[in-house]
């Protein structure tokens, strides 16, 4: 928070422990205003994220790859700086 981090969570994370997603919801909370984002894959699966950014796509109308791209856990950030 101090240095201006935004936590974002790429997987389903809603999943994990009760405790754990309690916390990590306050991260998410806190860390919302920062302008430099950090992006952590917690219960994460490339085939989930498609078939659920297809599902998510399909309820709002139509499924083309830019309506998929949308949807994508990743859709609201840039690309990728550092991969680790």
């Amino acid at each position: 928070v101090e240095n201006g981090v935004r936590l974002k969570i790429v997987g389903d994370y809603q999943k994990l422990a009760p405790d754990i997603v309690d916390l990590l919801e306050n991260a998410l909370a806190r860390t919302a205003q920062g302008t430099r984002t950090v992006a952590v894959a917690l219960n994460y699966g490339a085939q989930q994220e498609i078939a659920r950014a297809a599902k998510l796509a399909a309820a709002a109308g139509e499924v083309t790859a830019e309506a998929i791209e949308k949807h994508l856990f990743t859709a609201d950030l840039p690309p990728l700086d550092l991969l680790i």
